[in-house]
């Protein structure tokens, strides 16, 4: 919720891809955002987390969402080299077409 669109509106009166490249927001969030992956990393074992929605849009988040959450690592976790945090493979075109591939597997049904 501290990461979302509404939130940041909310908190600085714009989406986070209209502040400044430099405003100290876009470290808040990637920071926020980092934890919650570090969490997943360490308590589900995940290897790769896809952030997508408005909020990573923002040009150079995703990447910042990485860099902050190997820093949280800082080797701590066995698996640390398989962590991959990414975009959508998809795009902005992902949640369409898994609910269009969804809906075909129910028809088949």
């Amino acid at each position: 919720g501290l990461a979302c669109g509404p939130a940041i509106i909310a908190r600085w009166g714009c989406s986070l891809s209209d502040l400044a490249p430099d405003h100290p927001g876009h470290a808040i969030i990637a920071d926020y955002i980092a934890q919650g992956c570090h969490t997943l990393f360490a308590s589900a074992a995940v290897e790769e987390v896809v952030i997508g929605g408005g909020v990573a849009q923002t040009r150079g988040i995703v990447e910042r969402v990485a860099a902050r959450a190997a820093e949280l690592d800082n080797g701590y976790l066995p698996g640390g080299a398989r962590h991959a945090i990414i975009a959508p493979r998809l795009g902005t075109q992902s949640g369409i077409t898994g609910a269009l591939m969804l809906a075909e597997q129910a028809a088949r049904a």
